[in-house]
């Protein structure tokens, strides 16, 4: 068989193997588009003073564990907090909201911002939030970098899902 006469066939035949491929892709009828994920409820707020040490959230069904502060590689400080699910379906990540951070200014408590700036496609990100579902008994470590220096930490509340860390956070 000649190599024109090969070609000929191959491209003959491309059509048809791209009907049954098409044929067989799609999702079964029985296909859900997400996972089911663990519910949470209303629990009262859980503050901690011993900052060091796990602290059980039963609203979301994790625990946290407060990992430290450090300098951010763009500026501001970098706070990082263990999250284990310890639900019996994957944790959302819609389930533990937005952290905030509040330090005390010499006039009272005040909100801190996350930072934001542009970070260089490829570089390290400004904050590791949870993005997928967290699996079953599972842990992974969660970063915010906010617009505060770190001695601004010695008198500080950060709250991560119903739990807020009091006192020194700067460790």
């Amino acid at each position: 068989m000649s190599t024109q006469l090969r070609i000929r066939t191959v491209l003959a035949m491309v059509p048809a193997i791209a009907v049954v491929l098409t044929a067989c892709g799609g999702q079964p009828e029985n296909a859900t588009s997400e996972a089911p994920t663990a519910s949470t409820s209303a629990v009262e707020p859980i503050t901690a003073t011993e900052v060091l040490g796990p602290v059980e959230d039963p609203g979301v069904g994790a625990t946290y564990h407060y990992q430290g502060a450090e300098s951010g590689i763009y500026g501001g400080t970098t706070i990082t907090v263990a999250v284990t699910n310890n639900n019996d379906q994957p944790l959302s990540p819609d389930a533990l909201g937005e952290p905030t951070l509040r330090v005390d200014d010499g006039s009272g408590m005040k909100e801190v911002d996350l930072l934001d700036i542009s970070v260089p496609e490829g570089q390290t990100p400004l904050h590791v939030p949870l993005e997928l579902p967290l699996g079953v008994g599972a842990t992974t470590n969660l970063k915010y970098t906010f617009d505060v220096s770190r001695g601004e930490l010695a008198k500080a509340e950060f709250t991560v899902g119903n739990v807020t860390y009091s006192g020194n956070l700067a460790i």
